[in-house]
């Protein structure tokens, strides 16, 4: 090939890509094309305390309402709302600066932005109300619009973020009584599903340490002889135990308000496991001795954990991962009678 058929062919790359670069400024708006502006507010005006709160995609939509200063789910009050979560989304909402704008184009659907991706929409306390579209992605950034027709902006993908559309996320989880291993006085498990006959075992502390109970005396831990095989010492099961319960956190919430379905579904109308224990209440000044429940369902699919809430009247069904379960199941299993 010739010195001048090479320089022709890189000569032809170079236009083309720069015949890209031109279309892809004068399509979005570039730093000399006349509708460009610099980066506004995009809420010029302050806005003033909220009063409600609502985004969507086009299938779900979110609705939040604030009731004597509590954020609450618009059509299920009841619902433990995390406070947090929602005041995250306003701080977001009403912060949101364009990087850039631009006089709407006429092809807005190539934009993301008819229909939109997603709608946001803040109503203040005296009426207010603004409006957030946001459409098709770009670099780091999206395009937006607001209740403004003559304008679009990009503004940070960040505010995306803060959408979640699975309510079970912005739920405030149910919590175990938290405790220590010095606080405990008394551990039960019972089971009467998951061997072949109902077990129980029954752990007592007394002023030599912990015992293994029964109706009638309680066998210390190292004296305690094992009904059948066992891979390890009681005082291992015994340790994994008061390990388990001192450490036991709900990772998630399954279900919330579920029907007897999902109870029988989730191995929680007769449950699998059920963990009753004492513990003094060291935050209080005459050391009350305090009561937990905690009942365990089928395990998930996926083996990381099992369904638990914290009693039948509860109205989370919650996931307590298996790190934390596993432990009772094998001391019930071994020592269990």
């Amino acid at each position: 090939m010739s010195k001048n058929a090479k320089t022709l062919i890189i000569l032809t790359v170079v236009l083309a890509v720069l015949a890209g670069a031109y279309i892809a400024v004068t399509t979005l708006g570039g730093d000399d094309d006349p509708s460009v502006s610099a980066a506004p507010e995009l809420f010029a005006s302050d806005i003033g305390a909220a009063a409600s709160l609502s985004y969507t995609d086009g299938e779900t939509t979110l609705s939040f309402t604030l009731e004597n200063d509590v954020w609450r789910v618009t059509d299920d009050p009841a619902f433990p709302l995390d406070q947090d979560a929602i005041s995250k989304m306003i701080t977001a909402f009403t912060a949101t600066s364009a990087v850039r704008a631009f006089d709407t184009p006429d092809n807005l659907d190539e934009f993301g932005l008819d229909p939109a991706a997603y709608t946001v929409t803040l109503t203040e306390e005296t009426g207010g109300v603004y409006t957030l579209k946001l459409g098709g992605q770009i670099g780091e950034n999206i395009y937006a619009m607001t209740d403004d027709p003559s304008m679009v902006y990009t503004v940070s993908t960040s505010i995306t973020t803060t959408l979640d559309f699975d309510r079970m996320n912005l739920i405030v989880l149910d919590t175990l009584p938290k405790t220590d291993k010095d606080a405990l006085q008394s551990v039960t498990l019972r089971s009467d599903t998951l061997m072949p006959e109902a077990r129980t075992l029954i752990l007592v502390r007394t002023e030599d340490g912990w015992g293994v109970g029964t109706n009638a005396s309680v066998t210390p831990v190292e004296d305690f002889v094992f009904p059948g095989e066992a891979e390890k010492s009681p005082s291992d099961y015994v340790g994994g135990v008061l390990t388990a319960l001192t450490s036991a956190e709900f990772s998630s919430c399954a279900y919330y308000a579920p029907d007897n379905d999902t109870l029988d579904a989730t191995g929680l109308i007769q449950p699998a496991l059920t963990v009753r224990y004492t513990y003094t209440e060291t935050d209080t000044e005459d050391a009350a001795i305090a009561e937990g429940t905690v009942e365990i369902g089928a395990a998930l699919e996926d083996g990381t954990g099992y369904y638990a809430r914290t009693d039948n009247a509860a109205r989370q069904i919650c996931v307590l991962p298996g790190a934390v379960v596993d432990p009772l199941l094998e001391a019930l299993a071994t020592m269990g009678q």
